[in-house]
């Protein structure tokens, strides 16, 4: 895990969305979803729930 990996953590938490994250991330929303997948293979288990455009913790996470 990276320090990269932290920082999208807590934005993605803190906002809740990709979108929201990647704009505070000054991030592409969809480098930040290569990101968070790059982090997941490496945990190997999710760390946020997918529900309708939000991103909600997983116990992982």
């Amino acid at each position: 895990m990276e320090i990269k990996h932290l920082r999208l953590i807590d934005a993605i938490g803190k906002e809740g969305s990709l979108q929201k994250a990647a704009e505070i991330l000054h991030l592409t929303p969809s480098a930040l979803s290569h990101q968070l997948k790059e982090l997941e293979a490496q945990l190997g288990t999710p760390v946020f729930y997918r529900t309708h455009n939000r991103l909600q913790f997983t116990p992982a996470g």
